[in-house]
């Protein structure tokens, strides 16, 4: 630990929120899971820690069963110093032998192009994310988007729907969407996406539960709920779309809430990001089929193969989890 001991991570909880904002709100098109609001909501399921050193935020997770760096170090202009350092935060706390490794660096972070080009690491593919055109998704006026619209309004007519704006008055009867929803879609997830898919479906509820404070769209028909799309800002005139569920026995809902949300946004927003795809081929089909205006990758770091610093072992002092 580069002989700082007296570090310490502490777990992540819903007061860190400004805190979290502080580093983030400065960042240039980041990815979507390096929103603040994205992590305390993910907080407990990705087990996430945070320590700041010297004016730089470390937010550790542990994913697939290892510790990594969830998003590179932030701050003021970061050094390759605090990058390696970041390294070997994950180092003390992992396995012996593990390689640590940095997730969600995107091509904006300042040091993308000493980590392309001169730092001593591996840069690999990690996700795909979507952007959508705000303008395009409120009026689906474009041809490829043509199917789109005519689920709408045929959805519009024969429903008559109710729009709310999103309130945490309305929280409980969205839980009742999102446990009718999870019940109807698990029986079609593939058995390898289970996992994920619990795991998201937890999120949202702990979300809606726990009073996270996000803005968005609700739909009622008849009375009940059968759609919402809810999120918060993201980055400039960005918004990041965090959950959305709909009944899906219910033809066109989807279409509806996604486009309703676009016409709420407009004006205060030109785009939405609606995150990853989680390498889950269904959810990459639904997000194309909305012909993103954009997919923005996010990539993992790790010291190279051949990189001679002995991996130590975990100390006994120096990060506390």
């Amino acid at each position: 630990m580069n002989g700082d001991s007296n570090c310490e991570a502490r777990r992540l909880d819903a007061n860190d929120l400004a805190i979290l904002g502080s580093f983030y709100s400065k960042l240039v098109n980041p990815p979507a899971d390096l929103n603040p609001t994205m992590m305390i909501a993910w907080r407990d399921a990705l087990n996430l820690h945070l320590t700041i050193r010297e004016g730089i935020l470390y937010v550790v997770a542990f994913w697939n069963g290892m510790p990594t760096l969830w998003g590179p170090p932030v701050g003021d202009n970061p050094s390759c110093a605090d990058f390696q350092y970041g390294l070997d935060l994950i180092r003390t706390i992992a396995d012996a032998g593990a390689r640590p490794s940095v997730l969600y660096v995107w091509k904006e972070y300042n040091l993308w192009p000493w980590l392309l080009n001169g730092g001593p690491y591996h840069v690999s593919f990690q996700r795909n994310e979507y952007l959508y055109s705000v303008d395009v998704l409120a009026r689906l006026n474009t041809p490829q988007l043509r199917k789109k619209r005519q689920e709408r309004n045929r959805f519009e007519r024969r429903f008559t729907p109710t729009v709310l704006p999103y309130d945490q008055a309305l929280a409980g009867e969205c839980i009742d969407l999102l446990e009718r929803w999870t019940r109807y879609r698990r029986q079609a997830v593939p058995s390898e996406f289970v996992p994920k898919f619990e795991m998201e479906a937890q999120v949202c509820r702990d979300a809606l539960a726990g009073g996270l404070k996000m803005q968005g769209v609700v739909v009622r028909v008849a009375g009940l709920v059968e759609a919402f799309s809810l999120g918060v800002r993201h980055a400039s005139r960005c918004f990041n779309c965090l959950f959305e569920k709909t009944n899906y026995q219910i033809p066109g809902a989807s279409a509806f809430v996604f486009s309703e949300l676009a016409r709420v946004l407009s004006g205060e927003y030109d785009k939405i990001n609606a995150g990853g795809d989680w390498a889950v081929p269904y959810l990459a089909t639904a997000k194309l089929s909305w012909r993103p205006s954009r997919i923005a990758q996010a990539f993992e770091v790790t010291e190279a193969a051949n990189d001679p610093r002995p991996i130590p072992k975990r100390p006994s002092d120096g990060l506390s989890l």
